[in-house]
């Protein structure tokens, strides 16, 4: 080996332990490619094979604020980080070298859903209630019948939208899409659920006003109530507790009226917070049944014949499942918050 001062020694040493190449190193200090190799197989340590492939365009500076900017409410897509991390950088760097940024900063792509629009308040608010009802156990959530409105369309022609995020349970709001709730080709239809199965379900005409809304109680609500006192250990009606959201036609003067006058009490509920409500993902399951016809119904009379039987395919164990995640449903929503949860 030549003889070289020891500065260039060490040198040599320490850049082969940062994992460069011989070739950039010999570059670098102005020495040959043979004697970096010469300086490697004399190294006592271990010494780190080189990174294949070509290095980074992207700084550890740079890599930190690709996730800052997705970490922005505004930023929805690895494209949008690329743009404006592209507004700061002197070299530019395509999507696809962001897009491994982030996935190994944890971020991953998710598909987009529809959820109702969640203010600071209504985070405030959902917050408060969930800690209420954070000790609450499976049994006591058998307690709730919950109910809802969905829409059913005949042909369903959503595109798939994707957004990125790299938290378990809360949901950004850049992954939220805006609910379009009435178009054509479509039925409205209301059902509720209890921990050993569903109720009726039951088709909207027209408008929903209270007057229906309470007919629809009496058609569906009660009859389900009393299907429940037929099942061993089942609670009473006057341990029963009936969910529904705060739907204008839910809270008017009649419907109170008319709630006040029964036996059951009303669970108090958290503005726009389907994500907390076990029937949610049965209207997702139903859809999803709806959607594996080969062909799509002939009009919205074939439609509410689909929904029927599928609706009665429903089983009870499906609904003890979704009341026994609702105790980590809760526990998402603290983490979350009082923000959107994934589910």
């Amino acid at each position: 080996m030549r003889k070289l001062g020891l500065n260039t020694l060490n040198d040599v040493t320490n850049k082969l332990k940062e994992g460069k190449s011989s070739r950039a190193i010999a570059t670098e200090i102005g020495t040959s490619k043979s004697y970096v190799n010469k300086v490697r197989k004399l190294c006592k340590e271990p010494i780190p094979l080189p990174k294949a492939g070509a290095p980074s365009k992207l700084s550890s500076r740079d890599k930190r604020q690709a996730v800052m900017i997705m970490g922005q409410i505004k930023v929805k897509t690895a494209t949008n980080v690329t743009t404006e991390l592209n507004k700061e950088l002197a070299t530019k760097v395509s999507v696809q070298t962001v897009r491994r940024t982030l996935k190994a900063a944890g971020f991953k792509a998710k598909r987009k859903v529809k959820k109702p629009m969640l203010t600071a308040r209504h985070k405030v608010h959902r917050l408060r209630w969930v800690e209420r009802h954070l000790e609450w156990t499976v049994e006591d959530w058998s307690r709730v019948i919950f109910s809802d409105e969905t829409k059913v369309n005949r042909i369903c022609s959503d595109g798939v939208l994707y957004g990125w995020t790299r938290s378990q349970d809360e949901l950004p709001a850049s992954l939220v899409d805006p609910i379009l709730k009435f178009g054509g080709g479509s039925i409205m239809v209301w059902s509720c659920m209890t921990m050993n199965g569903v109720g009726p379900l039951i088709k909207v005409e027209g408008r929903m006003d209270t007057a229906q809304y309470i007919q629809i109680l009496v058609q569906g609500l009660l009859p389900t109530i009393d299907a429940t006192q037929l099942l061993p250990g089942f609670p009473t009606p006057d341990q029963l507790i009936f969910q529904h959201d705060n739907d204008p036609k839910h809270t008017s003067r009649a419907t109170k009226l008319w709630l006040q006058q029964q036996q059951f009490r009303v669970f108090e509920w958290p503005a726009n917070s389907p994500d907390a409500n076990p029937i949610e993902l049965l209207w997702r399951q139903l859809k999803a049944q709806l959607g594996r016809y080969e062909t799509p119904p002939k009009g919205v009379h074939e439609l509410w014949e689909r929904a029927q039987l599928e609706w009665r395919t429903i089983t009870p164990e499906t609904c003890k499942n979704l009341y026994s995640r609702l105790p980590e449903v809760m526990r998402a929503i603290k983490r979350a918050r009082g923000g959107y949860i994934v589910g």
